[in-house]
């Protein structure tokens, strides 16, 4: 029995080192030539191995693994430095590297695999990594960038003015990485609620009118924003005691709006006209005309003081146009008189027995026959005295 192991043992090294030179087949060719046990333990140690050379070959095929953390971190403005690293044999000549996107302000070295170079923007960066040599490649994975900053002011906080009583909103626009925190100053003096990027101050008086700045920070550093000033108006705001009526004109005629306000002084106005502003129109009253049909629309007056702008009611002007006659017809009884006729006017006919020196009368006694626009007729009866005729138009 000891010669049987001490000649297994034997048999086992020599197939050990026989491996190292010939394939695994050949071995299992020449076991069946052994004495039986010692063939069995062959054959169980061929098995193993042609098993640990399959895994061999095919650890051998797989992908190369990326061994680099997959988190990194650095500042904006201070150099930084990040190297890929993978399973591939170090000696290999033929290994190359890739990460992208980048961040602003850093280049990679694909022969070597470092990152290099100085942050210029703050924020997280996923970076995407990868290798490979001969005509292996690593299956890519991501790397996040965290570049830290201190803080950044995008955009100042802009003063304003306003009416005592009203709200007030000052914001500012900050970059940062941790995110900073704010607090706010009013003429120097820190603002225990003003914690946030946005300071809002509701129902103010005339105490809050002055500086306010806003100081961002974090680990790395601080900022302060530039001055935004707070102006409250002071004294009575304008309010209209009379307000500008709507018009009807004639065509060639003029028309004057007109409207009265009171308030604290220097008042300025305003005339506009469908929205548009009326130019040289800078006073409390308007005349408008000659009349055309495009000085037709709606006009408004807005009137101006240290407190605040009010606009006024809308007035509606409307332009109409002299009554024209088409014709005259005299029937036995009856004279027909047919002329043209505006919406919004009224109309009457005067009588003369003549042109020139008489004294013109209304006429009472005629039915109309049609009062449709923009015609018309009306029969005026005979046996007058009157000859002569003239149509009266009425606006408002």
């Amino acid at each position: 029995m000891k010669t049987l192991e001490k000649q297994t043992k034997i048999v086992s090294i020599g197939l050990a080192l026989f491996l190292q030179c010939a394939p695994v087949a050949r071995v299992v060719q020449a076991v069946p030539s052994l004495a039986a046990p010692t063939a069995y333990v062959l054959k169980f140690v061929a098995l193993i191995a042609s098993t640990l050379g399959a895994v061999q070959a095919v650890s051998g095929a797989s992908a190369v693994l990326i061994t680099s953390p997959t988190n990194s971190v650095g500042t904006n403005g201070t150099a930084y430095r990040y190297r890929i690293t993978e399973n591939s044999p170090s000696t290999d000549p033929g290994v190359w590297y890739n990460a992208k996107p980048l961040a602003p302000g850093l280049v990679i070295n694909t022969n070597t695999g470092i990152i290099t170079g100085t942050p210029t923007q703050t924020g997280t960066f996923v970076m995407n990594v990868t290798a490979g040599y001969q005509n292996l490649r690593a299956i890519p994975t991501n790397t996040v960038l965290t570049v830290y900053g201190k803080p950044v002011i995008n955009t100042q906080p802009t003063g304003t003015n306003v009416n005592a009583g009203q709200n007030a909103v000052f914001a500012v626009d900050v970059t940062a990485l941790p995110q900073p925190t704010y607090y706010w100053r009013f003429n120097g003096a820190v603002i225990s609620n003003g914690t946030n990027a946005t300071l809002a101050l509701s129902n103010v008086s005339a105490g809050q009118a002055g500086s306010y700045t806003v100081v961002a920070s974090n680990f790395l550093g601080s900022v302060t924003s530039s001055v935004a000033s707070l102006t409250i108006a002071s004294g009575t705001p304008i309010a209209f005691t009379s307000q500008p009526q709507s018009k009807t004109g004639i065509a060639g005629s003029n028309v004057i709006f007109a409207a009265a306000v009171s308030g604290a002084t220097p008042i300025t106005f305003q005339w506009m006209k469908d929205s548009s502003i009326v130019p040289g129109a800078t006073s409390s009253n308007l005349t408008v005309g000659p009349l055309t049909d495009s000085s037709a629309g709606l006009y408004f007056l807005i009137a101006s003081n240290s407190v605040g702008a009010v606009n006024s009611s809308t007035a509606t002007l409307s332009v109409v146009h002299i009554p024209s006659v088409a014709s005259v017809e005299r029937a036995s009884s009856s004279t027909r008189l047919q002329f043209s006729r505006e919406p919004g006017a009224s109309y009457g006919i005067l009588a003369a027995t003549s042109i020139v020196g008489a004294a013109w009368a209304p006429l009472t006694n005629y039915p109309p026959v049609s009062v449709a626009t923009p015609t018309f007729f009306t029969n005026i009866a005979t046996g007058l005295p009157a000859q002569f005729y003239r149509i009266q138009m009425t606006v408002p």
